[in-house]
């Protein structure tokens, strides 16, 4: 369920003892107006040491500190069992912060671990498919997020912003690229479904977890299950398989033009004419009805707040008519039931 955890612990909360196993980073240098070299950004660390940050790194977690505190990073399953691929279920999670805790112990860090604040987490569930990753794209190229911008690359697409992001991808491919073992038994087909929220403040507004102490409640922890669900399900799995009936949604496309009680009369049959004229082209489609709504609305704000309103109607109509064909249909069927079925 969790793999990456980076907790925070702000300046003046933590100590380093002398004999520690941190990497000190000097400042960079710049030149004054004497033509002197002196430290550009100086931070004083710890214990009086001075740098621009201090850090450890190991295959197991990273350690930072900086001008904003202490951090640490790392990935629950591959703490405990050297690998990502696989959850460690709660008891895992619970068993990383005391894991965490002692190692960070070893080299000459002490903090408050319960009070720690979480300002990353990362979810994920693992889809055994029966197709390769590349056979499902038509499903990842439909998915949409709103807010969120969208890239794909390789074997992976990404719906992301500042605040959080949806990432899919191919597991075997990403261990095979970055010379990791891979699991005795591991099937050819994973799809990774994992969804990052990426900072303290998105964390405490979105989730039931925002201290490393809520992380030990098992009720938070189903909670935090079905927020990851749910995120998922808001971006990839929007349609039952059952409201993918091909014959029902093409009757359903008169429908379209049912807007509000001012602007319902505009279209009747004219709104479907456009959804065809365009050939599934959103552009088009907008630039059309811009167009028809201006001949027959005065104010601009009522004709921007229309368009956006049947383009909205638009998109959804187009997906699920584009995931009604046949094949696209089962391989979608396919995602849906065994991601519900994993969470």
């Amino acid at each position: 369920m969790i793999d990456t955890i980076r907790l925070h612990i702000p300046q003046g909360e933590f100590s380093v003892s002398e004999r520690h196993g941190l990497t000190v980073q000097p400042a960079a240098l710049r030149q004054n107006e004497s033509g002197e070299l002196e430290p550009e950004i100086e931070l004083d660390l710890f214990n009086g040491v001075r740098g621009a940050c201090a850090y450890y790194e190991n295959e197991r977690f990273t350690v930072r500190i900086d001008l904003r505190g202490f951090s640490v990073l790392y990935s629950v399953p591959r703490l405990l069992t050297g690998c990502n691929v696989y959850s460690v279920g709660h008891g895992g999670l619970v068993g990383s912060l005391a894991l965490i805790e002692q190692s960070l112990s070893e080299i000459g860090v002490s903090l408050d671990m319960p009070g720690a604040t979480i300002s990353r987490l990362d979810c994920f569930r693992n889809i055994h498919a029966d197709m390769p990753f590349i056979d499902y794209r038509p499903v990842f190229e439909l998915a949409s997020a709103q807010r969120q911008d969208k890239r794909q690359y390789g074997t992976t697409y990404l719906w992301h912003n500042t605040q959080h992001e949806l990432c899919c991808y191919d597991k075997r491919h990403e261990l095979i690229q970055t010379g990791k073992v891979i699991p005795e038994g591991l099937p050819d087909n994973i799809i990774r479904v994992e969804q990052r929220w990426l900072n303290a403040r998105k964390i405490r507004k979105s989730l039931p977890v925002s201290k490393a102490e809520d992380l030990k409640s098992r009720d938070r922890y189903e909670r935090l299950k079905a927020v990851y669900a749910d995120r998922v399900r808001s971006t990839l799995f929007r349609w039952d398989p059952a409201q993918l009936d091909i014959n029902s949604l093409v009757e359903g496309t008169v429908r379209i033009a049912d807007m509000s009680d001012s602007t319902s009369e505009i279209f009747e049959n004219g709104f479907v004419d456009l959804f065809v004229r365009s050939g599934g082209s959103e552009e088009t489609f907008r630039e059309a009805l811009r167009l028809s709504y201006s001949q027959r609305l005065d104010n601009k704000d009522s004709v921007n707040q229309a368009v956006y309103r049947a383009v909205k109607k638009f998109r959804e109509a187009r997906e699920r008519l584009i995931l009604a064909d046949s094949k696209n249909r089962d391989l979608y069927s396919e995602l849906y039931t065994k991601f519900n079925e994993a969470v």
